[in-house]
């Protein structure tokens, strides 16, 4: 069986449901010396070919690699065995695997075939459907299985580790050497006593950077965020501009080497890189403390809020709201006064037809009931299915808020801002 022949055996026969093909296919057996016969339950290795045992029989595998399988590999598939597929196409193993165990086995055809990443618009959809009933709960459980079941394919699939992303960009020494000399002659000699020009000398090296891993599979997914701009930076580029420990200098100390090239020889620089790890570990760790206490008051002091789905508290007050054709969907799921009486707009219908339209939008912010309630009305029509989703939605703000504490260690980028000199005169 060749690559194509391999694939479409594995889903006939079942065989992307159970992890253990998918380590078999695309992992790489471990041989002490190339002459070693390797055997498992599912694979045969002998004489240098490749044999895949299934059901009593050898079947020969011919792809001639290992990883048996790439999920970067092309294949095609044939509408006439995809209900998800109106055309035959030709893509990726890995994208057509998502496609099968996400849509196509739990949902039969219901949502077409996604030609990239199963992304948040088809989940919106899936969803809503649920919520509408137009797919079953069975099926919407199948969904979810499907995606936990996928989880489990990271230690085999996620490309964390290619070639580009354990090197620096080629020359970037040279380059960087030729930037700072470029940068002095223009600016003078202390240049780099400005974090403006820190920030300018990192920003023209991380575009250098970029179009090192362009084209690079873990580009803008593994490899972005924290690990872009913060550790490769100071890996490969430069640890540039180290603040010192007066929070009210805007002063910063100025390291040229990246981390690849050694630690700054001037001991003044040395004890500034020393002394931020401390600040910067420190500050992490007090971050962390306040943002998890401030998370815990907001739950205390919200959670024991209960909703009560009978009862209207008759409020005649709500949240000023104008119709249109971008903000319509907001409505759907709530109450609103229309002529002085509730309305509910449990569809998108309901909702295009009051676009254009001046209304209240009920709120539990308005709501009349006395103590820590909420009346039915007041609240989304979701919450008040859930009467306990109440709960979940403080656990959300909350995790807001331990989040926004964290970021400044996850993910801390300075850039340059320009200003409008107009704004204050």
């Amino acid at each position: 069986m060749n690559t194509q022949e391999l694939f479409n055996f594995m889903i006939k026969n079942g065989m992307v449901g159970e992890v253990k093909y998918i380590k078999a296919f695309f992992t790489i057996p471990y041989f002490k010396n190339k002459d070693e016969k390797y055997e498992t339950d599912i694979l045969l290795i002998k004489d240098g070919k490749v044999f895949l045992k299934f059901n009593n029989e050898k079947l020969e595998i011919t792809t001639g690699t290992f990883p048996i399988l790439d999920y970067m590999e092309e294949v095609v598939l044939k509408a006439e065995d995809w209900k998800c597929l109106d055309n035959d196409i030709t893509t990726t193993i890995g994208i057509a695997f998502q496609n099968y165990l996400m849509l196509e086995l739990p949902f039969q055809g219901r949502y077409k075939f996604v030609d990239g990443v199963v992304g948040k618009k088809i989940e919106d959809n899936i969803s809503e459907d649920l919520l509408n009933k137009v797919i079953t709960t069975a099926q919407y459980e199948n969904f979810v299985d499907n995606c936990e079941y996928l989880k489990t394919w990271g230690r085999y699939f996620v490309q964390a580790a290619s070639r580009k992303t354990l090197l620096p960009p080629e020359g970037i020494t040279e380059k960087k050497q030729a930037i700072v000399k470029r940068m002095l002659a223009e600016l003078g000699e202390d240049a780099f006593k400005s974090q403006v020009n820190i920030v300018k000398l990192e920003e023209e090296l991380k575009k250098i950077d970029a179009e090192w891993l362009k084209d690079d599979p873990t580009f803008g997914i593994v490899t972005s965020g924290k690990v872009l701009n913060n550790s490769r930076k100071e890996l490969f580029l430069t640890v540039g501009g180290v603040e010192t420990l007066d929070e009210e200098s805007s002063d910063a100390n100025f390291i040229v080497n990246s981390l690849l090239e050694g630690w700054p020889e001037d001991d003044e620089l040395f004890t500034a890189m020393v002394n931020a790890l401390r600040a910067g570990s420190l500050a992490r760790a007090i971050d962390t403390q306040n943002g998890g206490l401030l998370a815990k008051m907001i739950l205390r002091a919200i959670g024991s809020y209960i909703i009560k789905p009978t009862i209207d508290c008759g409020t005649k007050l709500g949240t000023e709201f104008k119709v249109d054709n971008n903000n319509y969907k907001d409505i759907k799921n709530r109450h609103v006064i229309i002529s002085n009486q509730t309305v509910m707009i449990d569809t998108d219908d309901k909702a295009k037809e009051l676009i254009g339209k001046d209304l209240l939008i009920r709120s539990p912010k308005y709501c009349n009931l006395v103590g820590e309630n909420y009346c039915g009305k007041c609240v989304n029509k979701l919450l008040n299915d859930n009467i306990d989703g109440i709960k979940n939605e403080v656990t959300a703000v909350a995790q807001i808020v331990l989040n926004e504490a964290l970021k400044k260690m996850h993910n801390t980028v300075k850039s340059i801002v320009k200003l409008d000199k107009d704004i204050f005169s």
